[in-house]
């Protein structure tokens, strides 16, 4: 009997273990699940970065495509010196041409000036004529009293 009571003592320490081997499975199992879940969580941390680094490189796009807008602005502004700096061109041109417009009053002054003088001269040379053709008359009267 007392070996029997041996042999049911072994027995139950025999479940005991198996009891507290199948503990330890179960405790493997839940730390496998646990250790699935460390990964899946792991992936979701990755898979945020690469969105956070996506939402970086279209903030980097956003600014690029705010220095090509401010570049564009930059050539307009160009393009309007540009077109300033030939208005003022055609404005010294116009000036170019007032100045010969003046030159070629002051010349047709001139010539006024000159035909003025002109006219005066061949009055004085009218005026010689006519002095010539009295000492002409003169000389003839003389000679006809004298």
């Amino acid at each position: 009997m007392l070996k029997r009571i041996g042999l049911l003592i072994l027995m139950l320490k025999l479940i005991h273990l198996q009891i507290l081997t199948l503990k330890r499975i179960g405790l493997l199992i839940l730390m496998l699940k646990c250790f699935g879940l460390l990964i899946q969580t792991l992936k979701l941390i990755h898979l945020h970065l690469q969105m956070l680094k996506l939402i970086d490189l279209s903030l980097l796009m956003l600014k690029c495509f705010g220095l090509l807008i401010l570049t564009l602005k930059l050539i307009h502004l160009q393009i309007l010196m540009l077109k300033l700096i030939h208005l003022s061109l055609l404005m010294l041109k116009l000036i170019h041409l007032h100045l010969q417009m003046l030159k070629l009053i002051d010349l047709s002054l001139l010539m006024r000036l000159l035909i003025g003088l002109h006219l005066q001269m061949l009055k004085l040379i009218d005026l010689s004529l006519l002095m010539l053709k009295l000492i002409r008359l003169s000389l003839l009267m003389r000679l006809l009293i004298g």
